[in-house]
């Protein structure tokens, strides 16, 4: 039976860490953790569970820490785990039957869930999908994204990580003319259930790595798509409209060109985002946020008929899979504002207020169906859609708008109710105050 060697490298890993190692522990025949400064209990945890600590001090680059964790392995197979990570039982006998099952391959692919708070497109264009997950780390996290990475792979000495940030080991693998092959094993990863200070200050973090890495591997078409994911996150457009250009001059790929679209739209260049999105398939994930961004766009232009097919392009593939149906509400919304628009009130209506009650925590359609009742005329719909939002949101301009669109039907008594609820929880709110009687 082959056996198994589990590498990490950990700072701080608490008793996330003890979670991951016990979800391990029977599978693997040794343990090698590389703490890079940990100020609380992990080595602790580490040799609670027999592993052996390396200690290495911390220099910006993953790839030399993950290596400092490899060269103690002594097994036949590495498996690479984070302390914010733990294996599913499933995938415990998945990898067993993949080292012994004799086939002569280098490495697997391992699923990576990575548990979101918000649904978007990710790394490799696919987009996250609604959480059903029983774990009881990841009940609270309302959506999930996956991507494979190499994280199994047989040990042996010319194999090692290479890059400062998003390191990995895939080439070196391929060089010594292994083969990759991909398996259905998941690993569970909780990292990104940030708090909004970790998220910043980890992404603040790696944009400065990705910089580095760029500079001293100009020609990986990742490293520069990867930062340029980053740069977009984080709202700093021209930097990232120069990683995803460069990505994309490197690789002609079709994710780096949705990107520069993007770009182009979030900075009001619409008919120029809308010639990127010309060179873009219909097709798949990418072809739906190609259509739901070029829907977006042509209405901003007053194309509404345009819209409009944009729209059901990217629904009729929503349709036809069922894991892109975490868009399907916010897309019927949309769609739903741009029949409004054109006259067909009934339709918009009912698509709007079936987005709502499939996500009502969504408050760009509330904010739609607002609009879209003032649109068809219809004053006391919006100022009922207005009061509406804030059974699931507070704000202070949520309630000044429904206070005035009390007022704006006559309906006094209402809106001073909601001004004076408003001013309870926004004490020091101007508009509010302007309404008070």
């Amino acid at each position: 039976m082959a056996t198994i060697g589990l590498s990490m490298i950990v700072k701080d890993g608490g008793e996330g860490l003890r979670s991951c190692l016990e979800s391990a522990r029977t599978l693997v025949d040794q343990i090698v953790i590389a703490d890079t400064g940990s100020a609380d209990n992990s080595v602790a945890i580490a040799r609670e569970f027999g592993a052996t600590i390396v200690n290495f001090p911390w220099c910006d680059d993953f790839a030399a820490a993950r290596n400092s964790a490899l060269t103690p392995v002594t097994t036949d197979w590495v498996l690479v785990l984070d302390a914010d990570e733990e294996l599913p039982p499933e995938t415990l006998v998945e990898i067993r039957r993949l080292v012994d099952s004799g086939e002569d391959t280098g490495g697997y692919t391992l699923w990576i869930r990575s548990y979101v708070h918000t649904p978007f497109v990710y790394l490799e264009g696919t987009s996250s999908q609604k959480n059903h997950d029983d774990a009881e780390r990841a009940r609270s996290a309302p959506f999930y994204k996956e991507f494979a990475c190499v994280r199994l792979f047989r040990r042996h000495p010319q194999v090692f990580y290479t890059g400062c940030v998003h390191e990995i080991v895939n080439e070196q693998i391929r060089a010594l003319g292994m083969q990759i092959m991909e398996s259905a094993g998941r690993i569970r990863h909780y990292g990104r259930l940030w708090d909004e200070q970790t998220r910043t200050r980890k992404q603040t973090y790696y944009r400065e790595l990705g910089h580095r890495k760029v500079q001293d591997e100009p020609l990986n078409v990742n490293a520069w798509y990867l930062l340029g994911l980053a740069e977009f996150h984080e709202g700093n457009d021209e930097k990232a409209l120069r990683c995803m250009t460069e990505a994309f001059t490197l690789s002609h790929l079709a994710l780096p060109l949705y990107f520069i679209a993007a770009i182009l739209y979030r900075q009001g260049k619409l008919e120029d985002a809308l010639k990127v999105l010309s060179n873009l398939d219909d097709v798949g994930d990418i072809g739906m946020q190609k259509n739901h961004l070029k829907g977006k766009i042509l209405h901003d232009l007053n194309r509404l008929a345009d819209a409009r097919s944009s729209y059901l392009k990217a629904l009729e593939v929503c349709e036809r899979d069922p894991a892109l149906s975490v868009w399907r509400s916010s897309l019927e919304s949309q769609l739903g504002y741009v029949e409004v628009r054109l006259g067909n009130h009934s339709t918009g209506m009912e698509l709007l207020r079936r987005s709502i009650a499939t996500a009502p925590d969504v408050v760009e359609s509330h904010d739609r169906l607002v609009k879209a009742c003032l649109v068809a005329g219809d004053e006391v719909a919006a100022a009922d859609a207005a009061e509406a939002v804030l059974e699931n949101f507070v704000g202070e301009k949520l309630f000044a708008r429904a206070a005035a669109l009390r007022f704006r039907v006559k309906q006094p008594h209402q809106a001073q109710r909601l001004v004076e609820s408003g001013l309870t929880l926004f004490p020091e709110s101007t508009s509010l105050r302007k309404m008070q009687a």
